[in-house]
């Protein structure tokens, strides 16, 4: 629909609103709206966001359950969300799935149906503090791997798993937010959501390192921990020009990124058993860093 521009005392210019907007969402005279620019369009809301139909996620339409699909609808902005289930097993994948999201609860549970609403409200303030938190917990995930890996100290390898859960809550909050509340810079949007995926799977990579090995008890050789060490400051300098712009980080990433991934890979054709999972997920890392520098540099544009 089209609306003309008003022009009122001088300088001053207006543009109606639809009336069936206006009465939709209860608008009052004197309320206050919130209006963001998004290049060349404005978008005009209430603080309350319109809330999405219940969904429900039954096997005539998805199939078996499966955890993602209840991930999908957490990140989507559901708040009501009926899951069917067919067996004990089903029940506590679902169980499992909603601890992990924050703000679900499952309110009723009948033969064969789980309900989950949430029962709070997501907020954007909260955004920036949670997402440098994924980033300081990813930073720690990776010393303490490597510290973990060169004393061959593998029965305390769980406590780094444990950090992927924490952070697979994070990230998953993260992107809930961004797709109910936006980014403060709309044309930035798939960006930063872009960002907390990759945030995500470098915590699987730990966590999968942490599982491998775990299992072998097999010590890495020194030269492929030193190598994983330059990915995980790699990481470090990520985190600084994310939050700083420094320039020397961001080259540093770009610059040793392809030589180190040649490196990475030569090792790789020739390595054994550890040094094998240990150059394929650092190889892994290092190219989900580059990633997220390339589009850490488009946020700073």
């Amino acid at each position: 629909m089209k609306r003309k521009v008003i022009q009122i005392a001088g300088s001053t210019c207006l543009v109606s609103l639809p009336k069936e907007w206006i009465k939709k969402h209860n608008v009052k005279k004197g309320e206050e709206l919130e209006v963001q620019e998004q290049g060349n369009k404005i978008l005009v809301s209430t603080e309350q966001t319109q809330a999405l139909p219940k969904l429900v996620i039954e096997p005539s339409k998805f199939g078996k359950f499966h955890r993602n699909y209840l991930s999908a609808a957490y990140h989507m902005g559901f708040e009501d969300v009926d899951v069917y289930f067919s067996n004990s097993e089903e029940l506590k994948a679902i169980q499992d799935r909603v601890n992990s999201c924050i703000g679900y609860e499952i309110v009723n549970q009948s033969n064969n149906i789980c309900s989950v609403k949430s029962v709070s409200e997501v907020s954007t303030d909260e955004f920036g503090q949670i997402l440098r938190k994924v980033f300081l917990l990813l930073v720690n995930m990776g010393e303490n791997t490597l510290e973990l890996l060169e004393k061959g100290d593998f029965s305390r390898l769980p406590e780094v798993i444990v950090l992927e859960n924490t952070n697979n809550k994070l990230t998953d909050f993260c992107k809930r937010v961004l797709n109910k509340r936006g980014y403060h810079d709309f044309s930035k949007l798939t960006t930063i959501y872009t960002i907390c995926m990759y945030l995500e799977r470098v915590a699987d990579e730990y966590r999968d390192i942490c599982n491998a090995l775990m299992g072998k008890k097999e010590k890495v050789s020194p030269s492929v921990l030193k190598d994983f060490k330059e990915v995980t400051d790699l990481f470090s300098d990520l985190y600084s020009y994310f939050y700083t712009s420094d320039r020397a980080k961001l080259e540093k990433i770009f610059f040793t990124a392809a030589p180190l991934k040649m490196k990475l890979l030569e090792k790789l054709s020739k390595a054994q058993s550890a040094d094998r999972i240990m150059l394929h997920a650092s190889s892994n890392i290092l190219n989900e860093i580059y990633e997220m520098a390339t589009a850490t540099v488009e946020l700073h544009i």
